[in-house]
């Protein structure tokens, strides 16, 4: 029952917050849905993810009696929050861990499209799976080895890549597809 999960949730939350509070002088805020502990100055923010979840936002059951399973925007909210992006998360700081200037190149690319105003309609995950390609799939180059080379090929890529009629398809995996 997706009620039942989040007052569980919601719960823990609050249970781990007074624990925090008590055992560590942590300041925390519990929501809901998530957690946010204070920390020397950061934030950090703990979200309990049920894997079943976006699965039982999906079932719905008929007049006659039948379970069957419909899409949602709610469901696909939480598969993203909870299964895509921390994917994509830890597949970039493997990126970055195998080549140096990445994150620096990311930075870079989102700076610049911030400037010309496009960051409103490119998110900064496509931003960072942009830039990821230039490493992923370098061809014809080697990946990129300063920053300012991957810089002027993200430019590349924007300026020469026709978008009209081809969509650029990053396999994580390391082969595009």
């Amino acid at each position: 029952e997706p009620t039942a999960i989040r007052r569980v949730k919601a719960a823990f939350h609050i249970c781990l917050k007074e624990l925090l509070g008590k055992q560590h002088n942590f300041k925390c805020n519990a929501t809901p849905t998530y957690l946010d502990v204070w920390k020397d100055g950061l934030v950090f923010r703990i979200q309990i993810a049920y894997h079943r979840e976006p699965l039982l936002l999906r079932e719905k059951l008929t007049p006659e009696g039948m379970l069957i399973y419909r899409d949602n925007a709610e469901a696909q909210a939480l598969e993203l929050e909870t299964l895509h992006k921390p994917f994509l998360t830890s597949t970039l700081h493997g990126l970055q861990q195998q080549n140096g200037s990445f994150g620096v190149v990311c930075r870079l690319a989102k700076r610049w499209l911030a400037s010309q105003f496009l960051l409103e309609d490119i998110r900064e995950e496509a931003a960072d799976l942009l830039v990821a390609s230039l490493f992923l799939h370098p061809a014809p180059f080697t990946p990129p080895s300063s920053p300012q080379v991957g810089f002027l090929r993200f430019l590349h890529l924007l300026s020469t890549f026709d978008w009209k009629n081809n969509p650029l398809i990053v396999n994580l995996n390391g082969k595009l597809t």
